[in-house]
């Protein structure tokens, strides 16, 4: 069945997001594909577009492209969340690939649990913290987690909860700063309504990453050594 809607922030990274997409549209859950493509140029606008048509001839789902100039960094992917029916709603990354399994187990364990989830989380610390990058214990999604874990943190690389959960979605692009911090402001709002979080227990077979390339950095090389907004933020709204 046909009932998650995706958010996805996109730099053009050599057009991975047409790869994102095919392994999101082959797990036959997706209802909707939302893409924020930021600083696309405008050849690479119009090739994103036509390779997205070509992958998407057998499964015609739809896939809405909006042009954006990254001014809230990650935080873009929040920007049209609101947007969508779909039961749940699915918050995924440019650079990586899913198993045609992930979304459907994804969704039994939102349902075992009655909790936002993922493969990737974090437990802080206790607080206060010093800093966020370091103060923390990581289930990596890219790795072999071996038992389901309640975390402070699911992370946006590929984190499903239900959109009953939240009326306010609407709010939340205007209500994040311009740091790359979106796991960290939804699971805020989720802490606000007392929505627990779940880290899935989970082998290395359902998602894959790209091969970075030398020109491309990631939200942690920014920030790992210069966390000040992020730490401050938890101190004050994971208390």
């Amino acid at each position: 069945m046909r009932e998650v809607d995706v958010f996805i922030a996109s730099l053009p990274r050599h057009l991975h997001i047409v790869e994102t997409c095919k392994s999101l549209l082959a797990t036959e859950r997706v209802l909707s594909i939302t893409i924020t493509c930021n600083n696309y140029s405008d050849a690479e606008w119009q090739e994103v577009q036509q390779r997205l048509l070509v992958i998407n001839t057998v499964h015609q789902v739809p896939i809405f492209l909006h042009r954006g100039d990254n001014a809230k960094k990650s935080n873009e992917k929040l920007k049209h969340i609101n947007k969508g029916s779909g039961k749940y709603i699915l918050i995924f990354d440019d650079d990586l690939t899913c198993s045609p399994d992930y979304l459907t187990y994804l969704i039994a364990g939102c349902e075992k649990y009655n909790a936002a989830v993922g493969l990737h989380g974090v437990v802080l610390a206790p607080l206060p913290i010093g800093s966020y990058y370091r103060d923390r214990q990581v289930f990596r999604g890219l790795g072999e987690v071996i038992c389901n874990y309640r975390v402070d943190i699911v992370s946006d690389c590929g984190h499903l909860f239900k959109r009953e959960w939240h009326q306010d979605l609407g709010e939340w692009y205007d209500r994040c700063n311009d740091v790359s911090m979106d796991d960290i402001f939804v699971n805020h709002f989720h802490r606000q309504k007392g929505i627990k979080r779940v880290c899935l227990q989970h082998d290395t077979h359902f998602l894959k990453h790209k091969v970075q390339e030398a020109d491309e950095t990631y939200v942690f090389d920014e920030y790992k050594f210069n966390d000040k907004i992020q730490t401050d933020y938890i101190n004050k709204n994971f208390n």
